[in-house]
């Protein structure tokens, strides 16, 4: 959805909003067996790049991906995971190559870009009880997170 977020915050900004498809799960056509779109199953949980040029999906499904959508061409590209059993609720960018998962197995986990690692911040021993969404601050230093479960952030 696109909209003028920079009207004042008691207008409906997304009043005359318009809603784009950048990218979808299209039938494979002859002779591509697959089309990079169909990458795109089962899109359970998203964010913005940090550059602001493309949107990094969740798709649940077996194996689990994690899939980055070029903003504007529509381009994918799965981004190879050392670990597909995870089950994503929520995700967000922390830091340039990076990104934090909040998890169904009540935990955050770390995934670098790059290598594809996985590393466990917080496991249920923190106390968490269904993280249902994540945000970091721009440093990737500090992460916030909703813990539906428990009632607090």
């Amino acid at each position: 959805v696109h909209g003028d977020l920079s009207q004042s915050p008691n207008s409906m900004p997304f009043a005359s909003s318009t809603v784009f498809t950048i990218a979808s799960r299209t039938p494979p056509t002859p002779p591509d067996p697959e089309p990079p779109s169909s990458r795109l199953r089962m899109c359970k949980a998203l964010c913005v790049d940090s550059a602001g040029d493309a949107v990094f999906v969740w798709c649940g499904g077996s194996p689990a991906s994690l899939v980055r959508v070029e903003l504007s061409s529509g381009l994918t590209a799965s981004i190879p995971l050392a670990d597909a059993s995870l089950r994503v609720r929520a995700l967000c960018r922390a830091g340039v190559a990076n990104v934090l998962l909040a998890t169904t197995d009540r935990a955050v986990v770390h995934l670098q870009l790059d290598t594809g690692v996985v590393l466990t911040l917080t496991d249920s021993l923190a106390g968490l009880n269904s993280p249902q969404g994540i945000v970091a601050m721009r440093d990737g230093r500090t992460a916030f997170v909703a813990d539906t479960g428990n009632h607090r952030i």
